[in-house]
């Protein structure tokens, strides 16, 4: 992220850059015939590297997005429905395992909402 001394690994580099070049009075531009290759190392391309992403995107989603500020139901400062999400997640990946299935996105989709419900955690939304 733009911010190494957090320590943690961030998502949402561009989203932040023009949010802060908004707030200075800046206009962006969106320029729809733009092209960009993006050009990944085969070393992140395995299911390590993936839930690795997808537990920071959680992470920013909160930050950046909170879905629940006033939700009444909490257990540990989370809401209910957060950990409810969990594990109907966590259940569509135990039986696409039992089917013989590899349940990547099901995978994916847990790590992404379990970082969501840290962050909320550690956020202490009120």
């Amino acid at each position: 992220g733009l911010d190494p001394s957090s320590g943690k690994l961030r998502v949402g580099e561009e989203t932040d850059l023009m949010n802060r070049l908004k707030a200075a009075g800046l206009v962006p531009w969106f320029l729809p015939e733009a092209g960009l290759i993006h050009i990944v190392p085969s070393s992140k391309c395995n299911l390590k590297h993936i839930l690795t992403r997808q537990r920071a995107a959680g992470y920013h989603t909160e930050v950046t997005h909170p879905t629940f500020v006033g939700a009444a139901v909490r257990f540990g400062g989370v809401p209910i429905w957060m950990y409810r999400r969990l594990v109907k997640l966590w259940l569509r990946w135990v039986a696409n395992r039992f089917r013989g299935g590899k349940a990547y996105a099901e995978l994916v989709a847990c790590a992404f909402m379990l970082c969501r419900i840290d962050a909320a955690r550690e956020l202490g939304r009120t």
